[in-house]
C-alpha cells in the first residue's frame, strides 16, 4: 500500500510539475 501510494503521489506531482510548465509556457508566449 505504501508503494503503492508513494508511486501515485510520484506520478501526481510529476503530473502538476508538467501542468505548471504548460501554464507557464502559455504565460510567456502570451506575453
Amino acid at each position: 500500500k505504501d508503494g503503492f501510494n508513494d508511486l501515485r503521489t510520484s506520478g501526481l506531482s510529476k503530473a502538476m510539475q508538467g501542468i505548471t510548465s504548460l501554464e507557464e509556457v502559455n504565460r510567456v508566449t502570451k506575453d
